[in-house]
């Protein structure tokens, strides 16, 4: 488990595609963030982190009021100015 503070810089509001998992400010500050992952999914109140070569999320973390406000006034179209949050990613263990 580690808490990472990551910023969603103006440039990745500008690139960021309304309600795209993989594409949304959030998601492009987060791979900028921790480019160890291949693959980074937000979703309504977490995200899924992948690690490359592996079919299935190896950590997860749970989005707070803040994040998830910021992503609903972005998706909605409510302007949004760059702002610094907090994440605390959990790894999963899976037995297949």
């Amino acid at each position: 488990m580690k808490q990472i503070k990551f910023t969603v810089t103006e440039d990745q509001i500008k690139e960021g595609v309304p309600s795209s998992s993989e594409s949304c400010p959030v998601a492009l500050a987060l791979k900028n963030k921790l480019p160890e992952f291949s693959r980074i999914s937000v979703r309504p109140h977490c995200v899924y982190f992948y690690t490359p070569g592996e079919r299935y999320y190896t950590a997860i973390g749970i989005l707070s009021d803040r994040v998830i406000d910021f992503i609903t006034d972005f998706d909605t179209g409510v302007p949004v100015i760059p702002e610094e949050f907090e994440i605390l990613i959990h790894d999963v263990k899976r037995k297949i």
